[in-house]
């Protein structure tokens, strides 16, 4: 009577243990463009309503495989840039593995019209005649330039090609090796011998400092060369 009731209770371990092992089956495929049929690599292949999540991605070759239980599932396909895929219903056999090839469609964006148009950034010049050579500072700029003290012949010294002919005790400002004295000043297209207090004497375009200060004017163009025709009088600047 022992022996028969340790053989029943052995049979019926060996059984729950059958049915506690899960049976699975080998999903496979192969991921590309539905257009170029290039593979697709890094896609993500998740089945659906299962739990815990299963799922896999796919290798460099576009290629994955991954184990799922036996029955029917769903699988969702995805990638970065292209359409999401749903394969509902797929019928998992014990016989064999399964193998799906998948073609994903290239996920196309409407976006909105996006109109340019030209604008003012403050850097053009006032006079709609030059094209070259000319800078536009503005009152707002003019406190960046270190050592400028708000004299415009002062702040152009930190400009390319511009030095100061003599000492910080006078503003002259030589143009590209021209003299100081061929540098021609107009406020309000009035021309103006020399905007200067303590002028460095009669022809000389410089002084101790500006009668001119960059508080008091909106903006101002700097030309170093090429002219408009209406400057017909300067050499240097």
């Amino acid at each position: 009577m022992g022996r028969h009731v340790l053989l029943w209770v052995s049979l019926t371990f060996v059984s729950l243990t059958i049915h506690a092992q899960t049976i699975t089956q080998t999903l496979k495929g192969v991921v590309s463009d539905k257009e170029t049929g290039r593979p697709l690599a890094g896609a993500n292949i998740v089945i659906l309503n299962t739990e815990p999540p299963s799922g896999a991605s796919t290798d460099a070759d576009g290629k994955f495989r991954l184990n799922t239980e036996i029955g029917r599932i769903s699988v969702k396909v995805t990638f970065l840039g292209y359409e999401d895929l749903v394969i509902n219903d797929m019928l998992i056999a014990s016989g064999k593995e399964i193998y799906i090839p998948v073609e994903l469609q290239e996920k196309v964006i409407q976006t909105g019209v996006v109109v340019v148009r030209p604008g003012d950034s403050g850097k053009s010049s006032l006079n709609p005649m030059a094209t070259v050579s000319a800078t536009t500072i503005r009152t707002k700029d003019a406190m960046r330039y270190a050592g400028g003290f708000y004299d415009p012949s002062r702040i152009v010294n930190a400009f390319a090609g511009i030095s100061n002919a003599n000492n910080d005790y006078s503003n002259d400002i030589v143009i590209r090796g021209n003299s100081s004295r061929g540098l021609l000043w107009r406020l309000e297209g009035i021309e103006v011998p020399n905007p200067n207090h303590f002028s460095d004497g009669q022809g000389g375009s410089g002084g101790a400092f500006s009668a001119i200060t960059s508080n008091v004017i909106d903006n101002f163009d700097f030309f170093t060369g090429a002219f408009p025709a209406e400057y017909g009088n300067a050499f240097s600047g």
